[in-house]
């Protein structure tokens, strides 16, 4: 059900990347390792990284946008694609999740 909701989005499958996007609420940024489907990307020159539940430390090189996902690292060692529920939320969106699923709502346009 995430999974058709984000498609509803353009969220999969968008340019060379066919990984699916997982909203993950352990996640403290949007990211992915594909610059398929990005827009106003930014190289990223900075020391930081992301940091990965095994410890690892993975550079990440640029940031761009996934309407309606903005401020998504790119990462190219990263193994999925992840949507952040404490991004969404610093967003003003709303995220709900059931025994059915889970809704992100954009608190701005409805």
């Amino acid at each position: 059900m995430i999974v058709n909701a984000f498609s509803t989005l353009g969220l999969q499958g968008t340019g060379s990347s066919t990984l699916p996007w997982i909203l993950d609420s352990g996640a403290s940024n949007h990211m992915t390792n594909s610059f398929g489907g990005l827009i106003n990307i930014r190289k990223y020159c900075g020391s930081s990284h992301i940091q990965t539940a095994n410890g690892n430390a993975l550079p990440f090189v640029a940031v761009g946008d996934i309407p309606p996902l903005k401020d998504i690292f790119v990462s190219p060692k990263i193994a999925v694609n992840l949507a952040s529920v404490g991004q969404f939320v610093d967003n003003n969106c709303d995220v709900y999740f059931s025994k059915h699923g889970c809704i992100v709502h954009d608190q701005m346009s409805g």
